[in-house]
């Protein structure tokens, strides 16, 4: 398969991953008897008389703060999703639209393979929840959303490095083609010459 093509799917892969990770009330499970996991903008609470998971997730409201590690957490989250939707659709783009878009050039897929690393390393920012106060006083682990945290961050390094890849790969044809070319002229002028001089 092409590098192009890795590069746009792992990337379209992320950003799915990403907005589930940040939709998810599951990012950490946790072992307390009020709340059951929580996540960057939910949390699910356990019953009072079972402590059993319930299944609806609950927006934190304005009384119930969020502490500084989930508010970080939120906006590394945010940051993953638009920077990594913007070399998402600057990929899809110019791959697949390339009628009606101008084809990206080697500089621009330096850039949008260095802009991936970017998105993984802000995704990998939102573990941060596992510093937060609920996993200092309880006993926490992985959920699902953290799970597709780190898939989401697998795609966009995956898709970084396939953008950068495509770049040199693009580089190194359009040299053999100059080459080429220049070999082709010489052979021309020298064709040329030889038939006016006889």
């Amino acid at each position: 398969m092409r590098p192009w093509f890795i590069a746009m799917a792992l990337s379209l892969l992320g950003v799915i991953l990403s907005t589930t990770s940040t939709a998810s009330c599951d990012f950490v499970k946790i072992d307390s008897h009020y709340v059951a996991a929580f996540g960057i903008n939910r949390y699910r609470p356990t019953t009072d008389d079972t402590w059993f998971f319930e299944n609806k997730c609950e927006f934190y409201s304005a009384d119930e703060e969020r502490d500084e590690m989930t508010s970080y957490g939120r906006y590394f989250a945010l940051g993953a999703i638009l920077l990594g939707l913007v070399c998402a659709i600057m990929t899809t783009l110019s791959c697949v639209c390339c009628c009606c878009v101008y084809p990206m050039s080697r500089r621009q897929w330096k850039f949008c393979g260095a802009g991936l690393a970017a998105v993984a390393f802000l995704q990998a920012l939102t573990l941060i929840l596992f510093l937060s106060e609920k996993c200092s006083e309880n006993e926490c682990s992985f959920g699902n959303g953290s799970i597709c945290a780190v898939l989401a961050m697998a795609c966009w390094i995956g898709a970084g490095a396939q953008a950068y890849f495509y770049s040199e790969e693009n580089a190194k044809h359009r040299a053999g083609a100059r080459s080429k070319e220049r070999q082709m002229s010489a052979v021309t002028t020298t064709s040329t010459a030889s038939d006016v001089s006889l």
